[in-house]
């Protein structure tokens, strides 16, 4: 009822897998997805006539490769298969759209992606030898890597973030091609990572249907935000 009382609400909803869609990562490579909890969910907004904004995250416990640690660590972790994490989200979003026939406003990829804390990723594998540096602005140790971002562990967060988004993005669209899909959704403003998501975007012919970010800051300083991505942008 209070969402009646709003002019044109989105409703947003987060952290979808395994909190609300239980997921078995079946011996033969394919997702099995319990839709049922999503389902009364979506009822529920339904009879408001509100539009949807659904995020896609986080790494459920199925498809984590720590999947021992708590809740919170085992699912900000890179899928152990891109491949079952995109059947994952096709298979969500057929549900939603085709099945329930809700209208999607938005489906945002990943929250906070530039924060170890929601998207660790070990550098290592891309940045070979990297764990003998002690230059902090370079890396930082595993045991502060939550906590502290580090030039390299970011360079290896942006690059395994983009893989997410593409397969992401492909699964929503092979669905419905006029979902509109976009990220990065970082934790403020930051410029390195809405112009490498931009960049790579473009370079692989990736859809980027909006751009998100956390925190607007005061007007002011979010109109200048807001010019200075357009004007890059063009």
């Amino acid at each position: 009822e209070p969402l009646r009382q709003l002019q044109d609400p989105i409703v947003s909803i987060d952290q979808i897998f395994d909190l609300i869609i239980p997921v078995e990562y079946l011996s033969d490579g394919r997702v099995k997805a319990d839709f049922t909890g999503l389902g009364d969910v979506l009822t529920s907004i339904a009879r408001s006539g509100d539009r949807l904004a659904i995020w896609t995250d986080f790494t459920p416990q199925a498809l984590s490769p720590v999947p021992y640690l708590d809740n919170s660590l085992r699912r900000n972790q890179p899928p152990i298969s891109y491949k079952a994490w995109e059947d994952l989200v096709y298979q969500t979003a057929r549900y939603v759209l085709v099945e329930k026939k809700m209208q999607v406003a938005y489906w945002p990829v990943w929250n906070e992606p530039d924060l170890g804390m929601f998207w660790d990723v070990d550098h290592r594998r891309y940045t070979h030898g990297a764990m003998t540096a002690r230059n902090p602005e370079l890396w930082n140790p595993s045991r502060i890597r939550q906590a502290a971002s580090g030039q390299l562990n970011e360079v290896a967060r942006l690059i395994e973030y983009m893989k997410l988004y593409e397969v992401t993005a492909r699964a929503i669209k092979r669905v419905d091609p006029d979902a509109r899909v976009g990220g990065p959704n970082p934790s403020s403003f930051n410029k390195r990572w809405l112009t490498t998501f931009l960049n790579h975007s473009k370079e692989q012919n990736l859809p980027v249907d909006f751009i998100t970010w956390h925190y607007p800051a005061y007007p002011e300083e979010h109109k200048k935000n807001v010019q200075w991505l357009r004007t890059w942008a063009v």
